[in-house]
């Protein structure tokens, strides 16, 4: 899912819940409501450097579960 995309499905949530138009842009959102989730971030698998996701952002190398089942 990209932005522009959220961005629409959050604009239809604010129209059918709160019966209105949303003033607040995607980063307001976030910083507002969302400040304690973590979302995920896009990072390359070491093994293959194809691109992956990973919330949890302390380690410098990744790797999908894919090619950790075959390393194994």
């Amino acid at each position: 899912m990209n932005d522009e995309k959220a961005l629409v499905i959050v604009n239809k949530i604010f129209k059918s819940i709160f019966d209105k138009e949303n003033s607040y842009s995607l980063d307001m959102l976030l910083e507002k409501f969302a400040f304690d989730i973590k979302l995920p971030k896009q990072v390359n698998d070491s093994t293959t450097n194809e691109i992956t996701w990973a919330d949890a952002i302390n380690s410098g190398r990744f790797i999908t579960n894919k090619n950790m089942m075959k390393k194994d």
